[in-house]
């Protein structure tokens, strides 16, 4: 059964309680703490309001959920890989020359699509570290960083592709396969409709 948004929020906000969480740590524990203190409600003995520390977490939640990145959009890994078939035929180098002579892209071998993955990771790791010594500020990193790890996912799926592999079906037998390693019970739906707890 898949959790809600707000059960989600309640599970985590218990769990920050039992552990004292917001007393040892920045950035979301900060926010949430600030909220919960402030609250004019109900507090336990450390002077926070479950309530409003729930609420923040919700909010922090779908915060992420709808964030920079692209989640909640609704693209899927079929939507993905049939617009890369679609497009690879049409793409054009720099010089304005069809970039392959194959239209499914098969004039490049696995390690030269690789080589186009290794080489957009270097570029997201080049931005990183300009950002972690101070070259750029935080949101020349995230707009720079959005396109380079949206260059690294449009490649793997054609290199998955060129070998053979179904990455989003692979994708959900491997996450559920490392959940029941690690004594976790998150999985993903063999559908990849949603995720869900094992009860």
């Amino acid at each position: 059964m898949a959790l809600s948004i707000q059960e989600c929020a309640d599970s985590i906000t218990t769990r920050l309680f039992t552990i004292n969480w917001m007393d040892d740590n920045e950035s979301m524990g900060d926010r949430i703490a600030i909220k919960s203190k402030e609250h004019d409600g109900e507090k336990d003995l450390g002077g926070y309001c479950y309530e409003a520390a729930r609420k923040a977490v919700e909010e922090e939640l779908r915060a992420w959920l709808d964030g920079p990145m692209g989640y909640m959009t609704g693209l899927t890994f079929n939507t993905l890989r049939a617009a890369n078939l679609q497009r690879l035929p049409l793409f054009k180098n720099s010089n304005g020359d069809p970039a392959h002579s194959d239209p499914q892209g098969r004039d490049w071998s696995p390690a030269q699509w690789l080589q186009a993955v290794t080489g957009e990771l270097g570029e997201y790791a080049n931005i990183r570290k300009k950002f972690e010594r101070g070259d750029i500020s935080e949101s020349e990193f995230l707009e720079a960083a959005e396109n380079e790890l949206a260059d690294i996912q449009t490649y793997l799926d054609i290199l998955a592709y060129q070998v053979g592999v179904d990455l989003g079906k692979a994708t959900i037998n491997k996450f559920n396969k490392v959940s029941e390693r690690v004594g976790c019970d998150i999985r993903i739906r063999a559908d990849g409709s949603d995720w869900h707890k094992v009860v």
